[in-house]
């Protein structure tokens, strides 16, 4: 966890590549519950970093493991949440 301290408020930092960073902006335009938002793409000193939101829960090594159809479910409102709001995002 960090601190975004012009906007006084907790975020995560997650360091990808730099292609990842670079589509930063698709991933942006998502709303949705079950997905944390996306609140920047920082570029500095040869590495590239997302600033997300922090949503305190605890480890994932304490949840137990979901049955594959709850996972579906789960994915298929991830997919719900990308419905029109972004066009198809690919990875090479």
């Amino acid at each position: 966890m960090a601190r975004d301290t012009e906007l006084g408020r907790a975020v995560v930092l997650k360091r990808v590549e730099s292609t990842t960073a670079f589509k930063a902006r698709a991933l942006a335009r998502f709303s949705h519950r079950h997905v944390v938002t996306l609140y920047d793409a920082v570029r500095g000193r040869g590495r590239s970093w997302l600033v997300l939101e922090y949503v305190p829960s605890g480890s994932l090594d304490r949840w137990p493991t979901i049955e594959p159809e709850l996972a579906a479910r789960v994915g298929a409102q991830i997919a719900d949440a990308a419905t029109g709001t972004a066009p198809p995002a690919t990875s090479r």
